[in-house]
């Protein structure tokens, strides 16, 4: 905002240092925009005043706040003085010349105007021009301050006559008719009243809410003209002494008249005071008028800012017409000045009207300053005219000239709004999410139509912010529709840019090389801007300047050289030595001119500062930073003591006018920016200013100092006085200090119901000027290990902007601690990014084991234990997860259900994750986040292994496969992300797997076409025998191939012609066509010979072997053992991208690699992996994008990798917890993905870090492959049954086999009290309240046996067989045990332990439960209750009146109540009872369907599934939980006392919910890696146990800041004694926990029973069934062995 000053000096002051940063940080914290005074009034140095241009820098700087400003944009003090009144600098000829002429004809002296003003006549038409000052009296700018003076003294009174003989003349040719009014009025008028009519009266904005005006009067100022002070507040007579009544008539005029008349009445505020004192008005003796001038005007401004920038509609239509108008005007300014290069507008001509064939952009590519900008507007403004009979749409966009085409997220946006509006689409369909963002720009680019054709220019892709991956060019459509064009420009070695088009759009796209000018258009090019501009050159400056274009033709160096001639006069001498020949010289000589006319100190630093911030720096930005640079303000202080310390806006808006040419403003989150529009400017300012290394530390340390807002707040700064200053000023402390006035930099700027405003420029600058200021210590605490910042910086910008700054961290400062961290948040990937609440969680769970050895990363878990509870209470007590390594590159977790297939296609840049649930998740690799989800219920399956999923080889469609349920193959749209086709499997039996090709499926034993789903022809069209289960197309799509016993048949495919047949000895198992046509490797069944075959009509050798490969007689040493019949194959072939090799699985065990195309390379075996398990079996073989190595998964967690040169195994690697289903590599970097069974998760792996690092990755001792979960409150102890032996390969998916292990979760240790082996089905376990007893329950519903553990006492108690059991009870002093036994009448059987004696029958009991050491609680079906007192065998018993039956029974022992839940479909019903009396408390209503989920341990409350809670006592409904979703739910656990309710929730996520029932608020949400499944709570120590649908075991502490004390330890195990409310003297209750008795033979009588029982199955998840080889997507079935 600008505002205009006369005599209202402390007023102005006030408003400085006290209003202005109120403003600044109303504005940026309600609306998070910047406020900036434009104070032209004060700062004009000698310098400015030496080109008498300060009136012009003054309008243009109007101009500009009008342009920029989102709200105010001028303020008026007006006083009552006129002010200073100067005639114009610059005067037209004929006008001087009349003046001159009237004043001679007059007799008047005119020696000083042939003296000041001189004639130039390279303006046309010529103008006289007023001498710089220091031209003629050298000593005006001398640093000699009497010589400096004298000069001043000298020049004011020759302005004092040039300005009377001005106003002379302008009067006496008015008066004479030469002249009129308005001609002459510019002689007379103050600047004041210039400022007014530009601000106010020429304004094109709304002045209602743009301008304001404050008047003063002093009441009593004529009785005070006599003093010094007056002429501060009057216009006084410099000759008379007397009030100037010229200027006071104007002043009166400008004040009543002209601004009353323009402004509305509440726009103008009027104030008057009094004369006080020698100096009228001071802070002094007017504190109160400032200080309610002070509120007033911050009020006035305050109403004009929320005005203007609460939210209107039609705001994005505004925006976007206002974006439209800028790249107009540039095309058009541009276009304008366009000269010659008829070629270049003839090759884009020809692409727009006669291109028929290309679907791909033009791409115009040429050094920087070539020319191509305006080649692309000159085409732009004649594109209608080359297609003037039609009605075209012709887009242009100038990348990185306005703030909103910088990042391409607003340029699409923009793009895609502007498309729709033209072509009658709703605008909301525009997507704001990125991903969809770019889908629906390609899909927009389809509206077009052969009468109304769309053409789009893109100008300057190389200036597109990085952000949003936006250089990698994947927002550009490959392929374009007929009627619209894209031409694109960029430097070509920019970003690699050119490398990147070529390999996008191959060999198809149109590319234009743009060259430079060459010297003669060149000059004509400078011959046609002077005359658009009204100027020329002299003869001898037009012979210099063509001399230049000899040597250096481009269109940048003729810009620049353009811009310098322009301040050529005709009188100006030119050296021609002195002319710079090159860009970088014309660059240069420009900042020595710069230097000449600011200062070099003023130039050096502003121009450093620009060049050294990470996007660009706003003009506030600059202007506060440079205000904390005392080398700056000592540099333009030099004479005098300002009012504040600061710099002053006038001096750095004078520099801005000179570069506007080279300046850009770009958006940067929401703030406009200034940067370098041409990188050799950068380039030029690191050569020339930044080559000091000191110099640049200490300018990223002002700009850091900055940020961090080390000097806001009122602080002051510290400076030093030089001698010669203190000298002139006359002080005599040379130590001082001073408020900058530069504003706060809180991270959060305000929240409020609309959202959270982020200091974005603060994230985003702050660690790159840390880290180049060499302030480590402060990089470390302030950013790397700060959880508050990392927290904000994912929540304002995303993971993947700080793992970006973490890179450049890392790149400058190779530090351990910190790769560590940046590795784990990488590995956290999607789901930080979409709930960073979970921050605390992944960081404890990936570097626990860090937090002893590793101070920075224990400093971030103690805030993690501190602060990241505040955003979730849940926190790990120890490691839950890997430790991060570089090798694992992402961990994508967000994938919608256990994923059945993986795709990469697009480069490697995308991935699809197809689930079993039916929905397809698209992956963004770049950034590793979610890109797109679709649902698709044709997929839906019930088992993962039944859903396959292949892609087309041009990545057009992604076939998929249901085998199971559904039966449907459907066909979705790689590019539209939508179902092509939907297809319902016909045959019973289906012969072959799924295969693709280019345009054809085989599929339901036939060939399809895929994108009409058309059938070409069944498979019994070219073969008659059904005995093949190989099939495989040419690359071309010619050719099908087909395996039929002891041959492979080749068929023309579309008229089933048979081609040639090729003979093998055995039924072929695997085929795979080289890309190039060929070959086709052919493995075989039994004898696993591989055999290669020509394929390639028209060849000599066309349908012969060329080669066999026997593994017998090429590795005769190795022995080439079997696992089983189902593996005597040729599994899998695979051919790398290269197609120099192929890899093979012969037998699932054995590797092998072959030349293919390198003749040269001989067969290397791989050595064979030992797992040390009885079975392993291998799946997904493939060759690395660089073919150094071979990998291989097995179906276990392990994937392998080998060196394929020498066959050397070199890694294997642990890549999940569960068995891996199938690997993919991509073909154009070195990275796998892996997925594994029963998981979520998708695995990115660096495949060459995988190799550095071999098996030195730190595993999590996780808890996996859990069953069943029981754990014991006294001791913080947990029971848990495994499925899977402990350590060992898990290819086995075992029925009968499991083990018993005991984990006090306190110490960690974990004692098995079962070794893992075959002992039956695991029923269940159950466990005493104190955990002293242990009931295993092996077997089924029909028959089970049930065993009794003393773990305190290491004995074996008891067993005992049941049929129809259900489950079993202790009582509360392991003195009795109750079995609920099911069938036609059910009942409950009480026995004595440990002799099993039976001393109790309750018959038609369904539910049964222990109240007390020998008080049995029962229901009966009849809904009747029974209290049975064990050891007196009383019953009591008591009718419940319900319809519907008694569904579950719950008992709250600190208040001995149980309670009895009648279950509805609509609504459940409690009949609460005192346990001990057996008497009724009320019944609790209105409870969901399912009935109660949990009883608080001290009694006083309950929760049901519908998160509502109930007063026991009261029986009353109390409160109830807010929830996303309406549905019941299953698993819900109160914490302590009731405090907490924790949840399993489903909506919006899977997640850990927490809340806090006082309050009813979600203090925590918690994403695990997994879908958690099971819920269990340790309410004693508030410990929650998940168990994941991977059968991982995960254990969480509840930390509510409102009831647990702070964390603060040094060690680790502290940590956990604290979390658990533990000493750290406690033994471990798991080191008791043995079970010694395996000498009496009870281990061996148990698994002697369960062979007995003849349960011995077990399930072998493989790639292939018998007598049906594999195929290349690892499809999955399963087989049983018995």
């Amino acid at each position: 905002m600008f505002i205009c000053i006369t005599d209202t000096k402390e007023e102005r002051n006030t408003l400085l240092s006290e209003t202005v940063p109120r403003l600044k940080e109303y504005a940026k914290e309600k609306y998070g925009v910047e406020f900036q005074l434009v104070d032209m009034r004060w700062g004009v140095t000698n310098e400015a005043q030496n080109d008498h241009m300060t009136a012009e820098v003054c309008l243009q700087e109007i101009k500009n706040c009008q342009r920029v400003s989102a709200g105010p944009n001028f303020v008026a003090l007006v006083g009552q003085k006129y002010g200073y009144r100067p005639f114009p600098p610059v005067i037209g000829t004929d006008e001087f010349e009349t003046i001159f002429k009237t004043l001679q004809g007059s007799g008047v002296d005119v020696s000083l105007l042939e003296t000041w003003f001189t004639k130039d006549t390279n303006t046309i038409p010529p103008q006289y021009v007023l001498r710089r000052i220091s031209s003629i009296l050298p000593d005006y700018q001398c640093e000699e301050r009497t010589q400096r003076e004298k000069a001043q003294e000298e020049w004011r009174d020759i302005f004092q006559g040039l300005s009377q003989l001005m106003k002379l003349g302008a009067t006496l040719c008015r008066d004479g008719g030469h002249m009129d009014q308005k001609d002459a009025e510019k002689y007379f008028i103050s600047v004041t009243e210039i400022e007014i009519q530009q601000g106010i009266f020429k304004a094109e904005c709304d002045i209602d809410k743009t301008c304001l005006c404050f008047v003063r009067e002093i009441e009593n100022l004529d009785e005070h003209l006599n003093t010094p002070r007056a002429r501060k507040f009057t216009d006084i007579d410099e000759t008379t002494g007397e009030k100037n009544e010229e200027a006071q008539k104007l002043l009166k005029e400008l004040k009543n008249d002209k601004i009353l008349k323009r402004l509305p009445e509440e726009n103008v505020v009027k104030f008057s005071v009094q004369w006080e004192g020698e100096d009228g008005i001071s802070p002094e003796t007017h504190r109160d008028y400032l200080e309610n001038f002070s509120d007033v005007f911050y009020n006035k401004l305050v109403w004009l800012i929320d005005k203007n920038l609460e939210m209107t509609e039609g705001v994005q239509q505004d925006e976007l017409l206002s974006e439209i108008i800028q790249h107009l005007n540039i095309r058009n300014e541009r276009s304008e000045i366009f000269y010659g290069r008829e070629e270049i507008l003839l090759g884009v001509k020809s692409y727009i009207v006669q291109n028929k064939t290309s679907r791909q952009p033009l791409v115009l590519y040429g050094e920087s300053g070539c020319g191509k900008s305006a080649a692309i507007a000159k085409s732009a403004s004649l594109a209608s005219e080359w297609l003037r009979d039609k009605k075209p749409v012709i887009i242009s966009r100038f990348l990185g000239v306005t703030p909103r085409c910088t990042k391409i997220r607003l340029t699409l946006t923009a793009l895609c709004t502007q498309i729709s509006l033209l072509y009658n689409v709703d605008i909301k369909d525009v997507p704001t999410d990125y991903p969809l963002l770019m889908e629906h720009f390609k899909q927009l680019l389809q509206l077009s139509s052969e009468t109304r054709p769309l053409v789009i220019f893109l100008d300057a892709l190389d200036q597109l912010s990085t952000c949003d991956d936006a250089l990698s060019l994947n927002w550009l459509p490959q392929v374009l529709s007929d009627h619209t064009q894209l031409i694109v420009s960029f430097v070509p070695d920019a970003f690699d840019l050119l490398v990147k088009m070529k390999e996008r759009f191959c060999t198809d796209g149109v590319f234009m090389e743009v060259p430079p000018l060459g010297d003669k258009l060149s000059s004509n090019i400078i011959k046609n801007l002077l005359t658009f501009a009204n100027k020329s050159l002299t003869d001898e400056q037009t012979a210099i300047v063509n001399s230049l274009f000899t040597e250096c033709s481009l269109p940048l160096f003729t810009k620049v050289i353009y811009d310098e001639i322009t301040h050529w006069y005709s009188f100006t001498k030119i050296n021609p030595d002195t002319v710079a020949r090159t860009v970088r010289g014309a660059i240069n000589h420009l900042f020595d001119r710069l230097e000449l006319q600011h200062g070099r100190t003023m130039i050096k630093h502003a121009m450093a500062y620009l060049t050294a911030s990470r996007d660009g720096l706003s003009e506030v930005e600059l202007i506060d930073i440079m205000s904390l640079d005392d080398d700056i303000l000592n540099s333009i202080f030099i004479f005098w003591l300002p009012p504040t310390r600061r710099l002053p806006t006038f001096l750095w808006t004078r520099i801005r006018l000179d570069l506007h040419n080279y300046l850009v403003k770009r958006d940067i989150e929401g703030k406009d920016v200034m940067a370098w529009y041409h990188r050799e400017f950068e380039e030029t300012c690191k050569e020339r200013y930044m080559q000091d290394n000191d110099f640049v530390k200490g300018i990223h340390s002002v700009i850091a100092d900055y940020f961090m807002g080390k000097w806001s707040g009122g602080k002051k700064m510290p400076f030093q006085h030089n001698a010669s200053f203190m000298g002139r000023v006359g002080l005599t402390r040379t130590l001082s200090e001073a408020d900058r006035k530069v504003p706060s930099q809180p991270i959060v700027y305000h929240t409020s119901g609309s959202g959270t405003a982020y200091n974005i420029r603060k994230l985003n600058e702050l660690p790159i000027q840390l880290l180049k200021s060499e302030r480590i210590d402060q990089l470390m605490s302030t950013v790397v290990f700060n959880y508050k910042w990392l927290y904000y910086k994912i929540i304002a910008t995303g993971l993947h902007q700080l793992l970006l700054d973490f890179s450049e961290i890392l790149h400058v400062l190779p530090h351990p601690e910190i790769e560590i961290l940046c590795n784990a948040l990488r590995i956290a990937g999607q789901i930080l990014n979409d709930n960073p609440d979970n921050l605390g969680f992944e960081i404890c769970s990936r570097l626990m084991d860090y937090y002893d050895s590793h101070l920075g990363i224990r400093t971030l878990i103690s805030q993690c234990d501190q602060e990241g509870i505040l955003d979730s209470a849940f926190i790990p007590h120890r490691q839950l997860y890997d430790s991060p390594t570089r090798a694992l590159l992402h961990s994508l977790d967000g994938n919608s259900a256990e994923v059945s297939d993986i795709l990469l296609i697009k480069g490697g840049t995308e991935l699809w994750s197809i689930s079993k649930e039916g929905k397809a998740d698209i992956w963004d690799m770049v950034h590793a986040e979610l890109h797109k989800r679709l649902d698709f219920s044709g997929l839906h399956t019930v088992s993962a292994v039944s859903l396959l999923a292949q892609v087309t080889r041009n990545e057009k469609y992604v076939v998929c496969i249901s085998r199971t349920q559904f039966r449907t193959v459907t066909i979705l749209s790689v590019d539209k992300y939508e179902v092509s086709h939907v297809y319902k499997l016909k045959s019973a039996l289906v012969h072959h797997r799924l295969t693709v090709g280019t345009k054809y499926v085989c599929m339901d034993n036939a060939v399809f076409e895929v994108s009409t789903c058309k059938l070409i022809h069944r498979l019994s069209d070219y073969i008659l025998s059904q005995g093949f289960v190989c099939i495989d197309i040419t690359w071309d799509d010619k050719y099908l191939l087909i395996g039929s016993g002891s041959a492979v048949v080749m068929f023309d495919l579309l008229t089933c012609a048979k081609i040639t047949t090729l003979t093998t000895d055995n039924i072929a198992s695997t085929l795979d066509v080289a890309r190039d046509g060929r070959y086709v490797i052919v493995g075989q069944s039994i004898d696993c010979k591989i055999k290669m075959f020509n394929i390639m009509p028209g060849s000599e050798k066309f349908g012969q072997p060329i080669e066999e490969f026997n593994h017998n007689k090429l590795f005769p040493a190795q022995n080439f053992t079997y696992q089983s019949n189902l593996c005597l194959e040729v599994s899998e072939v695979e051919i790398s991208k290269s197609g120099n090799y192929f890899a093979s699985l012969v037998k699932r065990l054995y590797v092998m690699c072959f030349g293919l195309n390198d003749k040269t390379f001989d067969p290397v075996l791989m050595t064979p992996p030992t797992s040390g398990s009885k079975f392993t079996y291998l799946i997904s073989v493939a060759i690395s994008a660089d073919d150094k190595l071979v990998l291989a998964a097995e179906l276990s967690s392990n994937i392998h990798m080998w060196c394929r040169h020498s066959g050397n195994l070199l890694v294997t690697h642990a890549a999940h917890w569960n068995d891996i289903r199938k690997m993919v590599l991509s073909h154009n970097m070195n990275i796998a993905i892996t997925v594994a069974q029963d998981d979520i998760s998708i695995k990115v792996w660096d495949i060459e870090q995988l190799n550095k690092e071999g098996e030195s990755v730190k595993k999590s001792k996780d808890i996996t492959s859990v069953k069943h979960v029981r754990p014991v409150e006294k001791h913080n102890l947990m029971f848990l049954s495994n499925t899977y032996p402990l350590c060992t390969n898990k290819s086995f998916h075992y029925i009968d086999f499991f083990s018993l292990e005991c984990i006090d979760l306190c110490t960690g240790e974990q004692s098995t009290l079962l070794p893992f082996d075959q002992y039956g089905q695991l029923h269940g376990i159950e466990v005493s309240r104190n955990g002293d007893i242990v009931i295993l329950m092996i077997g089924t519903t029909a028959k089970c046996a049930v065993h009794f553990f003393d773990i305190v006492n290491t004995k074996y108690l008891c067993s005992s067989d049941f049929e129809e059991f259900e489950d079993a009870k202790l009582s509360p002093d392991n003195t009795y045990c109750a079995v609920l036994l099911r069938g036609a009448t059910p009942k409950v059987k009480v026995f004595r332990l440990p002799d099993m004696k039976e001393v109790f029958l309750l018959s038609s009991c369904v539910h049964a439960i222990f109240t007390a050491p020998s008080v049995l609680y029962g229901v009966k079906q009849n809904n009747e209750i029974c209290f049975v007192d064990i050891a007196t065998m009383k019953v009591k018993t008591n009718q419940i009146d319900v319809i519907n039956a008694i569904d579950s029974v719950h008992y709250a022992e600190s208040t001995d109540v149980v309670i009895f839940v009648s279950a509805h479909l609509l609504s459940a019903t409690a009949f609460v009872y005192r346990a001990a009396t057996f008497t009724k408390i009320g019944e609790m209503k209105n409870i969901a369907p399912r009935g109660i989920r949990d009883v608080a341990d001290n009694g006083s409350i309950c929760i049901d599934g519908s998160l509502q809670v109930f007063d026991i006592e009261k029986c009353k409904l109390v409160s109830k939980i807010d929830r996303h979703s309406r549905h019941e739910l299953t698993q819900v656990c109160l914490s302590r006392e009731g405090q907490h309710v924790v949840w399993i929730d489903t909506e919006p996520t899977d997640c850990v919910t927490v809340a806090r029932i006082q309050d009813d608020v979600v203090i925590g949400r918690c994403c695990l890696h997994a879908i958690p499944e099971n819920l269990r709570l340790i309410k004693s120590s508030n410990t929650v146990i998940v168990r994941g649908r991977d059968k991982r075991l995960y254990t969480l502490a509840l930390c509510d800041p409102a009831y647990t004390r702070p964390i603060r330890v040094s060690k680790k195990q502290e940590r956990i004694f604290q979390l658990f409310g533990q000493n750290g003297n406690r033994n471990s209750y798991a080191k008791k926990a043995k079970l010694p008795v395996f000498q009496n033979g009870v281990q061996e009588e148990m698994k002697e029973r369960a062979k007995k029982d003849k349960v011995k199955t077990l399930n072998v998840s493989l790639s292939s069934c018998k007598n049906k080889p594999s195929d290349k997507s690892s499809t999955s079935s399963t087989c049983v062995l018995s």
